[in-house]
Formats: C-alpha cells, sequence, structure tokens
C-alpha cells in the first residue's frame, strides 16, 4: 500500500510537471508533441483527446430558456477540411499506439529491473509473430528493428513456402512418372 501511494505521489508529481512545460510551449507558440515523449504524452492524451471533441452550447436567447435557439457548436481544433470522424478514428489509433507502446515500455522495463531475462526472451518470443506499430512511432531506433523484424518474418515464410512447392512439385512429378496418356478409338 505504502509502495502505491509513492507510485501515485509520483504520478502526480510527473503530471504537475508535463502540464508546467506543456503550458509554457503553449504561450510560446511552440507544438509540445515535438519535445514531450511517450511518457509526457501519455500522461496528458485523455486530456487532449476530450478538448479535441468539446461540445459547446451556445443560447442565443439571451438566457430566456428557449431550446429552439440554442446552438451546440464543435468546437474545431482540425481545419475545416479534415473529417471529425476520420480525426476521431486517427486520435483513437494513436491513443491506443501510445498505450501498447507505454505498456511495453513498462513490461520491458519491469523484467530488466528484476533481473528476469527469462521473462524478457518470453516478451521477445512472443512479439516475433505479432506486429506493433507503436514500435514505429516510439521506439528509439524510430521502427527500424520493427521493420527489420517483420522484413526477416517475411522473408522465412517466403522461403518455407517456396520449399514447400518444391517438395510438392518434386511428389506430384516422381508419383506421376509412370503414368501414361493414351488414345481414345473412334
Amino acid at each position: 500500500e505504502n509502495e502505491d501511494n509513492t507510485h501515485n505521489k509520483d504520478e502526480k508529481f510527473e503530471f504537475e510537471v508535463v502540464r508546467i512545460v506543456w503550458n509554457g510551449l503553449v504561450k510560446n507558440n511552440q507544438k509540445p508533441t515535438m519535445f514531450l515523449g511517450l511518457t509526457s504524452l501519455s500522461h496528458v492524451f485523455p486530456l487532449i483527446k476530450e478538448s479535441c471533441f468539446q461540445v459547446q452550447v451556445e443560447d442565443d436567447n439571451n438566457g430566456s430558456g428557449d431550446n429552439d435557439n440554442t446552438k451546440k457548436i464543435q468546437m474545431m481544433m482540425f481545419p475545416k477540411n479534415v473529417d471529425l470522424n476520420e480525426a476521431q478514428i486517427f486520435i483513437d489509433e494513436f491513443g491506443d499506439l501510445l498505450v501498447r507502446a507505454q505498456k511495453r515500455k513498462n513490461v520491458t522495463l519491469s523484467d530488466e529491473k528484476n533481473n528476469n531475462a527469462q521473462d524478457i526472451d518470453k516478451i521477445g518470443k512472443i512479439h516475433t509473430h505479432i506486429d506493433d506499430d507503436s514500435c514505429l512511432l516510439w521506439d528509439v531506433d524510430g521502427g527500424k528493428s520493427e521493420l527489420e523484424r517483420r522484413r526477416k518474418r517475411r522473408e522465412l515464410k517466403s522461403a518455407a513456402m517456396k520449399e514447400n512447392e518444391s517438395k510438392e512439385t518434386n511428389k506430384n512429378s516422381n508419383s506421376n512418372s509412370g503414368l501414361t496418356i493414351e488414345e481414345i478409338e473412334e
């Protein structure tokens, strides 16, 4: 329980630091996402997502209470030519990649911290068959190792398929070697 309190305090402190940096960058007309990384964006992403699709209600009746003249205005954080459904899909996917990368990072870090090489190896074997696009965004190498892993997997799969085709061709040619086509008399 004491460890949980320390963890919560650390998270709150991290969030406050990120909030201060974020607001400072915005005040200086900088794009915070250009400067903040995975952990920082993990703290603020829920707030960003919420602010992207806020609906503001505007009362045209000067408080008269008549609902017929009430307008809902979508707060536009996107250019007018961006479809809001497409934007929502993009933000959801970005959030999923952020969460997956954070989980992968936490699993790897906790295993390294515990010197549990067997689990690290197990994670590596599990991930060799799964494409993880979060690696393309958040890995230190810019996703090069993920792309290399995918390329090698495709090469191995291709080689295995060619070998199977070759075996099938040889099997079929050997089994048909004694057969002849007979002529049909009229």
